[in-house]
């Protein structure tokens, strides 16, 4: 399994509206879920930094290439609230409870 760990940034006050929005139909809670070879989402925030790590697990490499252009899009419609993304990076998963 492969996992991408994506930290971003984003005004404390819009962190409700943000987080409305993920979990919509639209929203990135969806898009992993129907996605081939998700194995999930976690996502963490600190709301008084305003910062967010989310991680999301794949059942191998090509299912996470596969969902990555479909990232960008979701990324650009959360940007008019303030989100943006400032790292990303890809592990391994070799203990998963």
């Amino acid at each position: 399994m492969i996992a991408r760990l994506t930290n971003m940034r984003f005004p404390p006050d819009k962190l409700e509206e943000i987080l409305r929005n993920a979990g919509g139909p639209d929203g990135v809670v969806s898009f992993v879920q129907r996605s081939p070879g998700s194995k999930g989402l976690l996502m963490l925030v600190d709301r008084a930094a305003g910062k967010s790590v989310m991680v999301t697990i794949w059942e191998n490499e090509a299912a996470l290439r596969d969902s990555d252009s479909a990232r960008q899009e979701l990324t650009a419609t959360f940007a008019p609230l303030g989100l943006a993304l400032t790292s990303a990076e890809v592990y391994e998963v070799v203990v998963n409870t």
